[in-house]
């Protein structure tokens, strides 16, 4: 949340930013002044890489987006003032769920039951205020489970994983030939 860390990105060309650990309305506000022009923002001409070819002001503004990543439960609970004030300005949500364990004190159980109510929570929310919300999943089982609870964007898996996975079908069909 530091301005001049956010500036730089977006000065750079970034598309946007992605704020981790998001749990209040104040860290919103210190990264939507960082990302954008005045009068919703407070950030300044960067360059010429700041922009796209042939890219208007307004168009800066709407074009370069803001997710926040929930992954406590005082994030969830300063949600909906968070989307009240910033709505406009954020592109997505974005559930942070082995953070979230820790936070509600079971470590690296993402299906916990006290977890899975904190996630379930954070879909709920990002519905009512018509939001994007999405995670990571682990494998295809993960990501099709919270597509039923209401992501409707995720990141599967790891190259180290897809790469172990594409090994391991190899081998299994190398073994068949025995």
């Amino acid at each position: 949340m530091d301005y001049a860390e956010i500036a730089r990105a977006i000065d750079l060309g970034a598309d946007g930013i992605m704020l981790p650990r998001t749990e209040t309305l104040e860290q919103v506000k210190a990264t939507v002044e960082a990302m954008r022009f005045y009068p919703v923002g407070k950030t300044g001409f960067g360059g010429h890489g700041q922009f796209r070819k042939n890219e208007t002001i307004e168009e800066y503004q709407s074009n370069r987006h803001l997710l926040i990543q929930i992954e406590s439960p005082t994030g969830i609970k300063n949600l909906p003032e968070i989307l009240d004030n910033y709505s406009k300005e954020i592109s997505a949500i974005v559930i942070g769920p082995f953070d979230m364990s820790f936070m509600v004190g079971t470590p690296t159980e993402i299906d916990s039951p006290e977890n899975m109510e904190q996630i379930n929570e954070i879909f709920k929310i990002s519905e009512k205020y018509g939001k994007s919300c999405g995670l990571y999943c682990a494998n295809s089982e993960k990501a099709k489970k919270y597509r039923k609870l209401g992501a409707n964007f995720i990141w599967l898996s790891t190259e180290y994983q897809f790469l172990l996975k594409g090994y391991q079908e190899e081998f299994d069909e190398v073994i068949k030939m025995d």
